[in-house]
């Protein structure tokens, strides 16, 4: 079983071949929203990567929803891009647009939230142009309104074009940094790294070590910053070219020395031959010396799909211990997407376990670091356990170490919706979120970033809408309720 990533954001969602397909990376770059595979317009390639390997090759499995590319926006490569459609859920009823959020193109999503202060935030994503490209996004809170804001797109800006923000960081309000990928009319994925002065976004160079070639994969799906002068990206390079059939991706690594982006030398747990699959999708660093990033690992000839999460003591990354809540046979999948920290003693790492095999189950998973071990936590499942029922967990942060939030998303009755799960010190429990994209069937909630500047301040951003149409979603949480916009 190959697991071909090229996920975002981070982001990069997690999918099945015959169930949901949301967010689901499509061969040439391409991504689209939750939908029930029956009703997609062809077949998808079940991995992550623009060109992933064909569905024929491997079997249906789970794939990282924040992917090379985010959910919701893009067509099925071979299609026509859908033509102008009203902005409403499949239900039928009128969509609620949350009044301030910008929502540039035909159509957009958010991956990633980040705020040096309470009113200074950042939301970057991409969105689809009337050109038929993916462009860059970024939005900035003030304290009162969201804004958009230019920012680069260097893959460009023509049909098939594509350029997608899936996360950030900033060590002030006149140093920020956001990372991802591009790729110029189906040519090589190649990391992106962006920079704010305080005045302006612009691209910094960074290596991309999986080259420009045919068939190249580089991309970024988290960053963490200790200070100005260090920084760590994660993510993925290697090669995906279906004319050689060679598919080897790594684990992508670089750091920030306050000059300039270093690729660092880091494991590759499945091994570094063809199909050998090393996926890192989050980033954290609790101290200096003591970093974590986490993601997933496949051996074709393992076919089950494992956690993964490396360690830096300061001086190396070596290989940790984590379980596999959902097994290690075939058909098994373990994926890790994010992570949050508040101490040297005390991480939280979410993701996603299940089966491809029968009736794809996928359920929340959330793992937590006690400064000794790694151990999985238990978790609602609101979208149910049994065969067959969908849960996601894309982001996790804290606001203290008993006050926690993970977010995602659940299927039910055929809509996906919302998904918000918070730690009180002792449990985690669903919280109540609004739905902007309505509730009927086909109708698409999604939040795939969460950033708390504070206990009583919280933002979850993502996409809402339709298959056809999805657009920004931003929710705030003031200590008591979460509420759209």
């Amino acid at each position: 079983m190959v697991k071909v990533i090229p996920r975002s954001a981070r982001i990069a969602g997690l999918l099945l071949g015959t169930a949901l397909i949301t967010g689901s990376i499509l061969a040439g770059g391409a991504a689209a929203a939750a939908v029930p595979a029956s009703q997609h317009p062809a077949a998808v390639s079940p991995g992550r990567h623009p060109g992933a390997v064909s569905a024929g090759r491997r079997p249906a499995g789970m794939r990282t929803l924040r992917g090379h590319g985010s959910p919701g926006i893009f067509p099925v490569p071979g299609h026509a891009w859908p033509g102008p459609v009203p902005i409403r859920p499949a239900s039928g009823h009128a969509l609620v647009l949350p009044a301030g959020v910008p929502s540039p193109g035909t159509s957009s999503t958010l991956s990633g939230i980040f705020c040096p202060s309470a009113s200074n935030c950042w939301a970057v994503g991409s969105y689809r142009s009337a050109q038929l490209a993916s462009l860059d996004e970024a939005l900035h809170w003030n304290g009162s309104k969201w804004a958009q804001v230019a920012v680069p797109s260097p893959g460009g800006t023509g049909n098939g074009d594509f350029s997608e923000l899936l996360s950030g960081r900033c060590t002030a309000p006149d140093n920020c940094w956001a990372v991802g990928y591009y790729s110029q009319a189906g040519g090589a994925k190649i990391d992106l790294v962006l920079r704010w002065n305080g005045t302006k976004w612009s691209k910094a160079a960074a290596p991309s070590p999986g080259g420009t070639g045919t068939g190249s994969v580089n991309m970024l799906s988290d960053i963490a910053c200790r200070s100005s002068g260090n920084c760590w990206a994660a993510g993925e390079y290697g090669l995906d070219d279906s004319g050689s059939g060679i598919v080897a991706i790594r684990n992508n690594v670089l750091h920030w020395n306050g000059t300039k982006w270093l690729q660092v030398t880091v494991p590759n747990p499945a091994g570094t031959g063809n199909l050998d699959i090393n996926q890192l999708a989050s980033i954290r660093c609790p101290a200096n010396n003591d970093c974590w990033a986490v993601g997933l690992t496949e051996i074709e000839t393992a076919s089950a799909v494992l956690n993964e999460a490396l360690h830096w003591d300061g001086t190396a990354w070596t290989v940790a211990t984590v379980p596999d809540p959902g097994g290690t046979a075939q058909d098994d999948s373990n994926e890790l997407v994010n992570l949050a920290c508040t101490s040297s003693v005390n991480c939280w790492a979410g993701g996603v376990y299940g089966t491809a095999a029968g009736a794809e189950t996928v359920l929340n998973q959330l793992l937590h670091w006690d400064g000794t071990a790694w151990t999985q936590a238990t978790v609602p499942q609101p979208g149910g356990d049994s065969a067959g029922d969908i849960n996601v967990i894309y982001s996790v942060d804290c606001a203290s170490a008993s006050d926690c939030w993970a977010v995602g998303e659940y299927q039910d009755a055929g809509a996906t919706l919302n998904q918000a799960l918070r730690w009180d010190g002792t449990t985690w429990s669903q919280a109540v979120t609004p739905n902007p994209g309505g509730t009927g069937s086909g109708d698409i909630s999604e939040l795939f970033a969460v950033h708390c500047a504070g206990a009583t301040l919280c933002w979850a951003v993502g996409t809402s809408g339709t298959f056809s149409t999805a657009l920004n979603e931003i929710l705030r949480w003031n200590g008591s309720t979460w509420s759209a916009g």
